[in-house]
């Protein structure tokens, strides 16, 4: 989860310094499947070798594993090592921590009869499952420390139970369990900072289409509250994020039956109020925050069950989401993970994919955008030369383009679309020395006005290329 509070920009596509186009579609690489147990329906990334390089784990429904894939720091992965989780286990999801405070990453998943932890040797393996029994089925299972002790505790879904289990850990390698009640099925947790007490809640999805906010109580127990009253059918998947830069969690929820995807603004007082509602594709499984175009905004990224693709909504700005493309992982995505698994500054993508039995890898092409130069705040390069990024943006109906030119010079100020296409000229002329002001009205090289959308304007002189990104709302 992120709590962001700064002016928008896009930076998602841009034109490279020697005019290279990105394209939308290309904001990820086609997926690279890396063979995991069958149904992987979880998957996460952490570092689990300290060598601060993230790692894959899936959880494999039908195999009753835990996967490991070691990263090999380039975007690739070594071949899978499984861990039992015991027979008939069945695990759902899979989360990680120190659970026993040695400074190892422990794995943490769910069985058929309560959590399974695999304790960490702090170099990528992991002993034997250690089952804590209690009675109940795990569709869920989130690790954080929900008392502020220091030590991690684990919250699980109980969707026969219809309740929440807590775990507290007693800092010798057991729980204190117990139960907080919640509605019919319940299947989908998030946490996050749901008021301002500084201790970790819990959002609660279930199958009735309700969701529940477990506000802490600040000892470990959780006091629930029906947010959303379950007027769309089941099941309900919840994320939470910071929409509105308030920095108090708000959350969005998918409908599976009806296609549906909420997002929620929190009030501040235990309530929230419906923002935005966006008709989905068929069948929506889960859903995800990731600020995957790095411009410091959260976007929502949905598992699509029918058409078996990622579908990627990008934050517009405002608490408004966008369907930007979809992406496909070789099968069914059940669940999505986020980190960069080549170093190169920008978020990668996996998925569960569970009918192909392989972890889905999808690398970010976010390195291929406009380099530092090309990108800073300023616009100066060392000879003098700068393009400055528009004002206003986003605009509407005009915008103004400041450039510098150290010497007279050649200028083209050119308009791209996102699929590269050239929208109008602004300049094509030689210039003189100086500080220049142009400024674009939104209409293209016919005089017709362009739709609302991302466009991108280069400036090429005889010594100079460079370009920036802007946004038309209408």
């Amino acid at each position: 989860m992120r709590f962001r509070n700064q002016l928008f920009t896009i930076t998602l596509l841009s034109l490279c310094l020697v005019g290279q186009v990105i394209h939308a579609e290309q904001l990820f690489e086609p997926f690279i499947g890396y063979s995991a147990g069958s149904y992987p329906y979880g998957i996460t990334s952490v570092d689990l070798n300290g060598d601060s390089i993230p790692d894959l784990l899936t959880a494999n429904n039908q195999a009753s594993t835990i996967s490991v894939l070691l990263g090999n720091g380039d975007g690739s992965f070594a071949t899978r090592v499984n861990y039992s989780t015991g027979a008939s286990q069945y695990p759902y999801a899979v989360s990680t921590g120190d659970m026993d405070g040695d400074g190892y990453v422990d794995i943490v998943t769910g069985g058929s009869m309560g959590i399974v932890i695999f304790y960490g040797a702090g170099d990528g393996t992991f002993g034997a499952a250690n089952v804590y029994y209690f009675g109940q089925a795990v569709f869920d299972v989130v690790v954080a420390d929900y008392n502020n002790d220091t030590h991690l505790d684990i919250a699980t879904s109980h969707s026969v139970r219809d309740s929440v289990g807590i775990h507290i850990n007693n800092n010798d390698s057991t729980y204190s369990t117990h139960f907080v009640a919640t509605g019919y099925g319940t299947i989908s947790l998030a946490t996050g900072y749901l008021d301002a007490d500084n201790y970790i809640d819990i959002l609660v999805g279930c199958s009735d289409g309700t969701v529940w906010n477990l506000q802490n109580d600040h000892s470990g127990s959780f006091i629930p509250t029906k947010v959303h009253i379950g007027v769309l059918s089941d099941p309900a998947s919840v994320a939470i994020t910071d929409i509105n830069g308030d920095n108090i969690g708000d959350f969005a929820v998918t409908h599976s039956v009806n296609d549906y995807l909420f997002t929620y603004l929190n009030d501040g007082n235990g309530t929230y109020t419906v923002d935005k509602a966006y008709v989905l594709t068929d069948n929506p499984l889960t859903v995800t925050f990731a600020d995957v175009n790095s411009d410091n905004e959260d976007d929502i990224l949905v598992c699509i069950g029918t058409t078996a693709e990622i579908e990627l909504y990008l934050n517009q700005g405002a608490g408004t989401f966008s369907l930007d493309t979809a992406y496909t992982c070789g099968g069914t995505p059940k669940d999505l993970t986020f980190a960069d698994f080549d170093g190169d500054g920008y978020l990668d993508m996996a998925a569960a994919s569970y009918t192909t039995d392989m972890a889905a890898v999808l690398m970010s092409r976010l390195s291929m955008i406009l380099s530092a130069e090309g990108d800073n705040t300023d616009g100066i390069l060392s000879n003098g030369f700068s393009l400055e990024q528009n004002y206003p943006n986003p605009f509407n109906p005009e915008t103004k383009i400041e450039f510098a030119l150290p010497e007279g010079s050649n200028v083209k100020v050119e308009i791209f679309n996102i699929l590269g296409e050239s929208v109008t000229v602004l300049v094509d002329e030689y210039m003189t020395a100086g500080v220049k002001e142009i400024t674009w009205n939104g209409m293209d090289s016919s005089g017709q006005p362009v739709t609302s959308g991302i466009y991108f304007y280069r400036i090429t002189t005889d010594q100079y290329t460079n370009s920036r990104s802007m946004v038309l709302l209408k």
